[in-house]
């Protein structure tokens, strides 16, 4: 009997947002919460999937002008820019849009207590913390922060897979160069096995890291039951897919499922206008 698979997806433009590290959780969560079709699969594995930097805070939080992030146009309508927020306990004394290691621990653990006992995979997009905060005297920085830009895969309670961003495709902001230095990931891709199926997760930039079968690279070529790549940008072009695989794709402007025919220039799309749900038959 086929596998069913339940996929929601969140294509979040953290660029054009305000929202909270809370409500962001709770947007993950909520999807969790959404109801399954009914299926003759007994046990069926819900994923959600959003997309990169979803654990990012808007540059327009930040900056006061447009030409201060690289992230927004000169054009950008400044009088959208909310008002500055004095400091918090997660909003350090100099201005950036790094998530603290205790925000990253607290995403895990708050997705691990919600997945605990059930069949749901979630794969919160990317967040970008500081591994090691910027070490200051006054205004001035005497040793750079280190950043990372990193997905955590849940699924059933637990860590199936952490995955850190390899590339670095100028993932510091302007106005944070100064303080901390991109820590790249050591691999191009994290491989991992859940529920009995095959994983691949990719970020953006990192994507063609797992090799797919057409690559003529010497590595080891990955045949994945899903294969899933969170963007802010990117297109699935290297879907790493045995045959009936399936490809999930969230980027921040648009979400698609692609299914691997016979050959790897043999997939096709699954996706209809604006869907963000999809139920999907594995055999």
């Amino acid at each position: 009997m086929p596998r069913t698979i339940y996929v929601s997806m969140i294509p979040y433009n953290w660029r054009k947002t305000f929202d909270t590290f809370d409500v962001k959780i709770l947007e993950l969560l909520k999807k969790c919460t959404e109801g399954t079709p009914t299926v003759d699969d007994t046990r069926p594995l819900h994923i959600v999937l959003a997309s990169e930097y979803m654990f990012r805070r808007n540059p327009m939080s930040i900056v006061k002008k447009p030409k201060e992030s690289k992230f927004l146009s000169d054009k950008s309508d400044v009088s959208k820019f909310p008002p500055p927020k004095s400091p918090t306990a997660d909003r350090r004394s100099y201005a950036h849009s790094i998530h603290s290691a205790a925000e990253k621990d607290q995403l895990i653990i708050r997705l691990c207590v919600a997945t605990g006992g059930k069949n749901i995979m979630i794969v919160a997009g990317s967040i970008v913390w500081a591994e090691k905060e910027p070490v200051m005297a006054g205004s001035k920085v005497v040793t750079k922060g280190e950043v990372l830009n990193s997905s955590y895969i849940i699924y059933n309670g637990s860590v199936a897979c952490h995955y850190d961003k390899s590339l670095d495709v100028a993932e510091l902001d302007i106005y944070e160069r100064d303080l901390f230095n991109f820590k790249p990931g050591d691999k191009q891709g994290g491989i991992f096995v859940a529920d009995g199926l095959s994983f691949g997760i990719e970020i953006c930039g990192d994507h063609g890291g797992i090799r797919h079968p057409s690559s003529t690279s010497t590595d080891t070529v990955q045949t994945l039951d899903i294969h899933m790549l969170v963007s802010d940008g990117a297109s699935f072009a290297s879907p790493a897919l045995r045959t009936g695989g399936y490809g999930l794709h969230c980027d921040r402007s648009a979400c698609t499922v692609w299914q691997a025919d016979t050959s790897y220039a043999g997939r096709k799309r699954i996706t209809a206008g604006g869907n963000l749900t999809w139920t999907l038959a594995l055999d």
